[in-house]
C-alpha cells in the first residue's frame, strides 16, 4: 500500500511539473502583436513562432463570439503576418467597436490582443 501511494504521489508531481514546463516553454515559443490596434480599414497581425506549431487565429466580438477565422493550420518557424480588413466571415464590414484577436494552440497557449475598429 505504501509503495502504491508513493508511486501515485510521484506521478502526480511529475504531471504537474510537465504541465508547468509546457506552459513556460510555450510562453517563449509564440508571441502575438497587432499594429495598429485602432484602425479604420486594415490592421496587421504578427505572430512570431520559434517552432512549427498548429494554431488558430480568430477575431471575437465584445461578447466573445467568433466573427472571423483568420488562420487555422500550422505556423512555420519565424514571423508570419496576417492582414484583417474589419470584415466578418461573410465579408461584411463590422461595426466600429472593440474586438479581440485570439491566438490558440490547443490547450497549451492562448494570447489575446484588444483592437478597435474606428469609424
Amino acid at each position: 500500500m505504501k509503495k502504491f501511494l508513493v508511486v501515485s504521489f510521484m506521478l502526480i508531481i511529475l504531471s504537474v511539473t510537465c504541465v508547468l514546463m509546457a506552459t513556460k516553454v510555450n510562453d517563449s515559443v509564440l508571441s502575438l502583436r497587432v499594429s495598429p490596434e485602432e484602425f479604420i480599414r486594415t490592421t496587421t497581425i504578427y505572430v512570431d513562432s520559434q517552432e512549427n506549431i498548429d494554431a488558430t487565429l480568430v477575431v471575437m466580438d465584445k461578447n466573445d463570439v467568433i466573427v472571423k477565422v483568420i488562420y487555422q493550420g500550422q505556423l512555420k518557424n519565424g514571423e508570419t503576418q496576417f492582414t484583417w480588413d474589419g470584415t466578418d466571415y461573410k465579408g461584411s464590414r463590422l461595426p466600429a467597436e472593440k474586438y479581440q484577436i485570439e491566438l490558440t494552440t490547443g490547450a497549451k497557449y492562448t494570447s489575446l490582443k484588444k483592437i478597435i475598429i474606428l469609424k
